[in-house]
This record gives structure tokens, sequence and C-alpha cells, in this order.
């Protein structure tokens, strides 16, 4: 017989850790009592639209919270996916939501729009939707000033 060095979860190549699980699912299944889907650590799905993508926000695991999902260009893709984006202010009846993740080690938060239009434009102050939705952050929908 032998010993099983990686972790029993189809799609997971870390070692295991205990009882054929890595650290992560042994973790998930000591606290939930199952694998979960996603984790609060998980990507946001980013989905191709043709002519530009729509990406997820979930909640702090696995659902997708509801109407916040925004949409960026294309060309933008590869600056975003090395962050976990969140949503603020979603339900909110004087503020509108906005779209931010948070520096590690910090209470720091980057705004979307920091990050898509970084090194595009320099100098800027101020950032407005053309069409008025806030989860529309395609460039042709931001209004630099």
């Amino acid at each position: 017989m032998t010993k099983e060095t990686k972790c029993k979860v189809g799609g997971c190549e870390n070692d295991v850790f205990q009882v054929g699980f890595c650290t992560k699912h042994y973790a998930q299944n000591y606290r939930h009592g199952k694998i979960l889907k996603r984790t609060r650590y998980d990507s946001n799905e980013v989905i191709n639209r043709g002519t530009y993508s729509e990406v997820i926000v979930y909640t702090g695991y696995s659902n997708p919270v509801e109407g916040a999902r925004f949409k960026i260009d294309n060309c933008d893709v590869a600056k975003i996916t090395n962050y976990k984006w969140c949503i603020h202010d979603i339900n909110s009846k004087t503020i509108h939501p906005y779209i931010t993740t948070h520096v590690k080690g910090s209470n720091k938060k980057i705004p979307l729009r920091s990050v898509i239009i970084k090194g595009y434009v320099s100098g800027i102050t101020r950032v407005r939707f053309i069409n008025k939705d806030k989860l529309d952050y395609r460039r042709e929908n931001l209004l630099i000033s």
C-alpha cells in the first residue's frame, strides 16, 4: 500500500497534511464538515463577454453578491487578476457602490479605477462614469478630469 503524497481533493496539488487532506482542505472539513467550492481567498471569476469582461464579486465564501458584477475592458483583465475585489455600499441609498481591493498587511483600500488607469493617465483628480453605471469600469465609460 502506497502512502498518498497529494491532497485527495480533485484538482488540488498540495501536499498531504492529515487524513489525506492538505492544510487548506483539512481546515475546511474540520470547520464546515465539508469541502467548499470557493473560499474567501479565491480570486474573482472573470467571464469574457467578447468585447469586454465581467468580474463576479463574491461574499466571504462562495455566494455571488446580488447585482455585483463589474465590467472591464479585456485589455485590463491582466491588471486586476492578482487582486481579490470586493464591493462596498451596495445597499446604500446615499453612497454609490464602489469596487476596492485591500493591501496586504494594512487596512488601506485601493479603488479599482486606480488600478485600471494606472500608467494610462497621470495626475488624476477625479474619475466619473459617463453612463452613470458605477459598476462599468470600461475605459469608454470613464471620464477622467
